[in-house]
């Protein structure tokens, strides 16, 4: 299941032909593994974290501090994004909430 769905979401970014992508929840689970995925497909990709870790384990992507319940934290995150790379093609969101 976790292959088609990367699969697809590969497809996707193809036919956008996207190179700078967003994924947000990439602190763990699926969103990590998408954005590990995608970095090793050669896209250029910001991981979406509510709190940075600390210096102690390396990434395979950018992260970003970013929390998807604050519009300033989104607006901020993306500002940043566009003031490095330009562009921003792909936002790819990978979140869960508990009630």
């Amino acid at each position: 299941m976790k292959k088609c769905l990367l699969v697809f979401i590969l497809f996707i970014l193809q036919v956008y032909t996207s190179e700078v992508v967003l994924v947000t929840g990439a602190s763990r689970g699926i969103g990590y593994a998408i954005a590990k995925v995608l970095s090793q497909e050669n896209y250029t990709v910001y991981g979406g974290v509510r709190v940075l870790p600390s210096l102690g384990k390396k990434h395979p992507f950018h992260l970003i501090e970013l929390d998807v319940t604050n519009q300033e934290s989104v607006d901020r995150a993306i500002q940043t994004i566009l003031k490095k790379e330009g562009l921003l093609m792909s936002w790819l969101t990978m979140l869960g909430f508990l009630s």
